[in-house]
């Protein structure tokens, strides 16, 4: 009998820490979904600051992330690296907040010295974003991105898989986006062009991994959905999105 009762008490105590476990995680789910959608609008806040320097390049950063989560996510990445790496595309060119605004908007060729200013802005990036510890390795994209896989990028000329992956990853959607948009010295670019740019840049400017997970998006994106359009809208973002989960395609 006193078996049977410490049976009984041993049960109710488990079931009861189970239960305190269930609801505990469901707070901490909570907490964790409210942490994280204070994360997106704080970042999505920074990142329009960044892009009001340069009218053709809204919605730049928040599509770069986009692309760059679902490279990642037809690589087979994790949730988590997903994720990641959707917060680092966002914050790419952080830099370029220390780049004048005139320079940016610039129709002209730049001067040597312009372009230097320009070429600053990921070593900026890594400084601006180095006191950020919440966020795992949040200043790699913004450091390394114009890394080139061939060793010819800045600002160390790194090579191969020297160079970050979540860097090699937004380098390819960074300069997909970078073609598909209007840009102050010229408008998009047709995605047949875009396509043969990419292909040639496959294991020179940009990994060859990547850059042919790319290609299948390219391919995919039978309507040219993923481009930048002259006003940044959210139905233009919402569009994109629709069409990396899969629903506006054919």
């Amino acid at each position: 009998m006193d078996r049977i009762i410490i049976a009984a008490i041993i049960a109710a105590a488990l079931i009861s820490v189970t239960i305190i476990l269930i609801i505990s995680n469901m707070k901490l789910r909570k907490e964790q979904k409210h942490a994280d959608m204070l994360t997106d609008q704080l970042i999505t806040t920074l990142v329009s600051a960044i892009d009001a320097k340069d009218p053709y390049t809204q919605g730049h950063s928040i599509r770069v992330a986009l692309y760059s989560r679902e490279l990642a996510r037809r690589a087979g990445k994790d949730a988590r690296f997903q994720k990641n790496i959707y917060y680092l595309g966002m914050v790419h060119d952080v830099g370029k907040i220390g780049v004048p605004g005139v320079i940016l908007r610039k129709t002209e060729k730049l001067t040597d010295e312009e372009y230097q200013k320009v070429r600053e802005h990921p070593e900026m990036g890594g400084e601006i974003l180095e006191p950020v510890t919440e966020i795992p390795r949040i200043r790699i994209g913004a450091l390394y991105h114009h890394e080139h896989y061939d060793g010819s990028g800045y600002p160390y000329g790194m090579i191969g898989e020297s160079i970050p992956e979540e860097a090699r990853i937004i380098a390819v959607a960074d300069a997909y986006d970078a073609m598909a948009s209007n840009r102050s010295y010229r408008k998009a670019m047709p995605q047949e062009e875009i396509r043969k740019i990419i292909t040639d840049s496959s294991g020179t400017q940009l990994d060859p991994k990547y850059a042919a997970l790319m290609l299948q998006m390219i391919d995919d994106d039978k309507y040219y959905v993923m481009r930048g359009q002259a006003v940044a809208s959210k139905d233009s973002i919402a569009n994109i999105r629709n069409f990396l989960a899969g629903k506006n395609r054919v």
